[in-house]
């Protein structure tokens, strides 16, 4: 009798198989909405963030008016300003308001769009009222001081900074280059804010004669501004600046030598803070286009309480440690936390890696880099797959307010 093999298997999904599947996409979605939402989620940060400037300009329009008021009594003695002086003045502002009323021996203002209201005391200092109208208790203000001797730098390095405005230069508003910025890294006297992203292309400073060459709206190569500083290392003049990036200096120096190198010509593009004021705000010495490998270095150890190490041996740059200084290289894969977007952006939707205003010791074309894997490496100046993301160095005096969960304010 002939006999036939069933050949056929079964290729489908066991119902265990689709209920552990169930289960693990029912945990996805809980991360992620738990991620985005809650006390500490993005979307509430954000929230706090935006309102937090919302605050500050608000606050801004009404010292613009009661400040307008004062200089119009120059001549007077009296140096006083009534609800009605300023109720005027806020209107020539164009500023709305619901309401302007003398509160004892204070004014009251309301703004019509947000519903916020503030105090104006006789002295023309600004509060703002909580829901139930009070004046809250002052959050936390702190120095660069204050956080330079705290040993607990994570408290800090990453906390979201609102309040820092910048100028509308030729058409431009350059707050939208730059959704949020972060505290970087703090000295006894400065503290030193970044950006959260790498900047747009339309928003990075030409040199003098030369724009900046773009391989997408992010990635971008100093093909081009190089032209502009024959001279590299001799371009950097400021005592301030040089010591960002001090070893190498301190190199030259003592070996009485510059460098005309191009590395050293994409460094002098990088730390002109003529070009690159265009996000000095009022309240910043000074602006670069990203940070050197010392400053990023002291960042990290303080933040970590790693022993990452720098040295210069040659003109062409820096080579880098990570085990105190026993062993060194140009490079090292996985060196930062890519966790942590104060120093990692992990998406490369934007870019590859962020730009470092270091020279790297390999070749005399070699600037370093910050790659979304983590490493501290090293791309050519004609490298077109890095982004900036500019750094500032807010002025000495400047305190910042805790006004949320690592968030603050400058006061």
């Amino acid at each position: 009798m002939r006999t036939f093999k069933n050949n056929r298997t079964n290729k489908g999904i066991t119902l265990i198989a689709l209920v552990i599947t169930i289960i693990v996409l029912l945990i996805l979605v809980g991360i992620s909405i738990a991620m985005l939402t809650g006390e500490n989620g993005i979307l509430t940060k954000g929230e706090t963030a935006k309102n937090k400037t919302i605050e500050e300009e608000e606050k801004e329009q009404i010292k613009l008016a009661y400040g307008t008021v004062l200089a119009n009594k120059q001549q007077n003695e009296d140096k006083t300003v009534s609800r009605e002086e300023l109720e005027k003045e806020l209107k020539n502002l164009n500023v709305n308001v619901v309401v302007i009323e003398d509160e004892n021996s204070s004014i009251k203002v309301t703004f019509f769009k947000t519903n916020n209201a503030y105090i104006i005391d006789n002295e023309g200092k600004i509060n703002k009222l909580d829901d139930s109208g009070e004046i809250p208790p002052v959050d936390e203000i702190i120095t660069a001081n204050d956080i330079a001797t705290d040993t607990d730098k994570s408290k800090y390095y990453g906390a979201m900074v609102t309040g820092y405005t910048l100028d509308t230069v030729e058409g431009k508003d350059y707050n939208e280059a730059v959704e949020n910025w972060k505290i970087f890294y703090a000295d006894n006297t400065n503290i030193y804010l970044i950006a959260d992203d790498y900047i747009h292309a339309n928003y990075c400073p030409p040199s003098k004669n030369q724009t900046i060459y773009k391989n997408s709206d992010y990635k971008l190569s100093f093909n081009n501004v190089i032209l502009d500083y024959p001279e590299g290392s001799s371009h950097i003049t400021n005592i301030k600046l040089q010591n960002l990036n001090s070893n190498y200096f301190n190199y030259l120096t003592t070996n009485n030598i510059k460098s005309t190198n191009d590395n050293m010509k994409a460094v002098a593009y990088m730390l002109d803070t003529e070009i690159w004021k265009v996000f000095k705000g009022e309240k910043a010495d000074y602006a670069i286009g990203g940070p050197t490998i010392e400053l990023l270095f002291k960042s990290y150890n303080e933040k970590y309480g790693t022993d990452y190490q720098i040295s210069v041996t040659n003109i062409n740059g820096y080579e880098i440690s990570k085990d105190g200084g026993n062993n060194w290289a140009d490079y090292y894969e996985e060196m930062l936390n890519v966790k942590d977007g104060l120093y990692i952006i992990e998406s490369r939707e934007k870019a590859d890696a962020m730009r470092v205003s270091s020279p790297s010791v390999g070749y005399s074309e070699w600037i370093m880099r910050l790659s979304y894997r983590g490493a501290v490496s090293y791309t050519g100046v004609i490298g077109e797959n890095d982004g900036f993301r500019p750094i500032v160095c807010l002025s000495s005096g400047v305190k910042l307010q805790k006004v949320g969960e690592n968030i603050y304010t400058i006061k």
